[in-house]
């Protein structure tokens, strides 16, 4: 980043932008952790040897739910490797699985949150950190 410039210079905002993009990895697991703020956090006790998330109990499990919305083996590792991310180094999510992650927990505070809907703004976010 070249210094003297304005703040408000494209070049600055592109800039700052792109370094934000660098830290991708960052929203998943705010967002991802945010849960445990507003009360129905996932349960990481009981997640040895599971490979699928109940998005309505909040439980890792080891067969797919008959009756709720759940997360794939993949997604739901990376929900449990967000988790448990400490912001040390790169989160280690491949591109298609932080957009699955992110689809994800949309749903899963979309079942928690009366009226959360849907972001608007999603897509956005997508290109952004996925």
């Amino acid at each position: 980043m070249r210094r003297g410039l304005a703040p408000s210079c494209p070049y600055e905002t592109h800039s700052r932008i792109y370094q934000f993009r660098g830290r991708r990895g960052n929203l998943l697991a705010v967002w991802a952790r945010l849960t445990t703020y507003l009360g129905f956090a996932p349960n990481l006790k009981a997640s040895n040897g599971t490979n699928y998330f109940d998005l309505h109990n909040g439980n890792f499990v080891t067969e797919p739910p008959l009756l709720h919305a759940y997360l794939q083996p993949e997604a739901s590792q990376n929900l449990r490797v967000a988790l448990e991310w400490n912001f040390n180094g790169p989160l280690g999510i491949s591109k298609q699985g932080r957009s699955d992650l992110m689809e994800g927990l949309s749903r899963y505070m979309n079942i928690h949150l009366d009226g959360f809907g849907t972001f608007k703004s999603l897509e956005v976010l997508k290109e952004l950190f996925v």
